[in-house]
């Protein structure tokens, strides 16, 4: 799952320029390819920001292939993230999951999306789906508990918490022990427990 955003370097920029073109050549020559409207509105959103054009190219791309989860998902980012369209976000995430998304991005956008309108029981349930597929993601258990709260829900907050503090740590570790000197040949992750009980 892809929650983090990175910076893009000029020679990262420059290659997406190249291939926004090449894809603008590509839709010339086949109008009805559903993924390349898809690619060229990906790029454009997340390296340039452009969100009307990606819009347009997402909404072009569920035209033409009224199965694209994809672009279902990525729209519904636009109108929730960029256009404050709530109602019209919720339906894209939740017709991406109907097509069968078992993305955990998808279920935890969902349930964002319902945070907006205080369905929090929603919520709930798309967060725990999410933490299903991803176990791993600890916003998503943060996010939990911040709702869990919401509904005066004490312990499962906590729960939640400390589900949160212990995956975020277990990441950080993760990405260290990767980076011990060589000969070490002990797991450090070995000892820490996968779950809170």
């Amino acid at each position: 799952m892809d929650y983090d955003e990175y910076e893009s370097s000029p020679d990262d920029l420059k290659y997406h320029r190249v291939k926004v073109a090449e894809l603008t050549r590509a839709i010339e020559l086949d109008p009805d390819n559903a993924s390349l409207y898809y690619t060229r509105g990906a790029i454009c959103i997340n390296s340039f920001g452009l969100y009307r054009e990606a819009l347009e190219d997402f909404s072009r791309a569920i035209e033409l292939d009224p199965t694209h989860m994809a672009a279902y998902h990525a729209r519904a980012t636009i109108y929730r993230n960029y256009l404050g369209e709530y109602k019209v976000a919720l339906a894209d995430f939740t017709r991406a999951i109907e097509l069968g998304s078992e993305n955990a991005c998808t279920h935890y956008n969902r349930g964002i999306t319902h945070l907006y309108f205080e369905h929090y029981e929603a919520a709930l349930a798309d967060f725990a789906r999410a933490i299903e597929l991803d176990p791993r993601h600890h916003i998503t258990y943060s996010i939990r508990a911040i709702t869990h709260l919401k509904l005066e829900r004490y312990a499962a907050a906590l729960e939640d918490s400390a589900r949160a503090v212990l995956r975020m740590f277990i990441g950080q570790f993760s990405r260290r022990r990767r980076t011990l000197p060589s000969g070490t040949t002990k797991n450090w992750n070995s000892d820490i427990p996968l779950h809170v009980e």
